[in-house]
């Protein structure tokens, strides 16, 4: 892959990634646990304020539980940072 190959897909990969914070905004805010499920692979590993937990089955239980005990909420992505460690690797921060 070129130089300007990997940076135009570095920008499609940040575009989807800030897709996918989107997505767990409104999918958490709406309370939509199927949806928001389908946002981590099935092999997901999750931190929470519970601990750690592994697999889409277990986040989701998680969230159907916590998101149980908040009325409405209004997420706002105000920031994100992504850093590329490799080709198909990425790590991130969002505010």
């Amino acid at each position: 892959m070129s130089d300007i190959e990997q940076r135009m897909q570095q920008m499609e990969d940040r575009w989807a990634i800030n897709d996918l914070l989107v997505d767990y905004a409104t999918t958490t805010d709406d309370h939509d646990i199927d949806a928001l499920a389908q946002l981590y692979t099935d092999d997901a590993v999750f931190q929470g304020v519970r601990g750690q937990l592994e697999g889409r089955e277990a986040i989701a239980a998680y969230y159907e539980d916590r998101l149980a005990s908040f009325g409405a909420s209004y997420h706002i992505p105000y920031s994100h940072k992504v850093e590329f460690i490799a080709v198909d690797e990425a790590r991130g921060l969002m505010l």
